[in-house]
């Protein structure tokens, strides 16, 4: 693709109609060269079937579907390894982002250099909840969201996974996601890992992504998988 800028990383698992809308929102708010990479995890509701129906409407599409099943982070590395774009966004498929959301990040990633860009992130259908970055807390390391500072971009300590950026050079730098178990907390030991390695995460707040944030995940989550995942995070990067 001619002066490809961003290759968008979208891993997807049983999403329903959603990703359909995701990749119509995707299209109508780019304005840089941009590419979808598509990551099949094992659906089973046919939710990528229209990118087989209608090739010619979503030409810069890209589909691949995994033999086995992958989970969030491991779809997102095999997603990136797929990708062509000198910058990343691994980005979920149940997201309506707005207009001109990818150039605000993109010049954000390029005076930023080593790090990851994230956008401010809405609930849809609730406009007036919106998050700017997230924190840890406690020991529990639950992460929470934190409220608007400046309108122009700044530092946070995390970076909400329903939307990351990152330019590919320092994503393979500091090692893609962890392979954690099926769904959770990858996103927020990326960002840890991106800063202790000496890549700021910062929040581009004129970037605005709606997130549908659901009550259940469709991934089968048990209990056990969030714990380990929330155990490995912090054997990695605390005392």
């Amino acid at each position: 693709m001619q002066n490809l800028a961003i290759s968008i990383v979208i891993p997807v698992h049983n999403e329903a109609h959603r990703l359909r809308e995701t990749v119509l929102a995707v299209r109508e708010a780019a304005d840089v060269p941009y590419e979808i990479v598509v990551v099949d995890d094992g659906s089973t509701d046919g939710c990528t079937d229209f990118l087989g129906s209608e090739p010619s409407f979503f030409k810069n599409v890209r589909l691949f579907r995994s033999s086995t099943r992958l989970g969030v982070a491991e779809a997102r590395n095999f997603g990136f390894r797929q990708s062509r774009g000198p910058a990343v966004m691994f980005m979920d498929g149940h997201c309506q982002p707005s207009d001109r959301f990818l150039s605000y990040l993109l010049r954000a990633l390029q005076r930023l250099g080593r790090g990851l860009v994230v956008p401010q992130i809405t609930a849809q259908g609730e406009p007036t909840s919106r998050g700017f970055g997230m924190t840890l807390s406690g020991p529990s390391l639950v992460p929470s969201w934190l409220p608007a500072q400046v309108e122009e971009p700044y530092f946070v300590p995390i970076g909400c996974g329903c939307c990351q950026m990152c330019f590919r050079a320092w994503f393979g730098q500091i090692g893609h996601y962890d392979r954690m178990r099926i769904y959770g907390i990858e996103d927020l030991e990326l960002s840890l890992r991106s800063w202790l390695l000496g890549g700021p995460v910062q929040v581009v707040p004129q970037a605005v992504v709606a997130h549908h944030f659901r009550k259940r995940t469709t991934c089968q989550v048990t209990w056990s998988d969030m714990v380990y995942n929330s155990l490995r995070m912090a054997h990695l990067h605390f005392s």
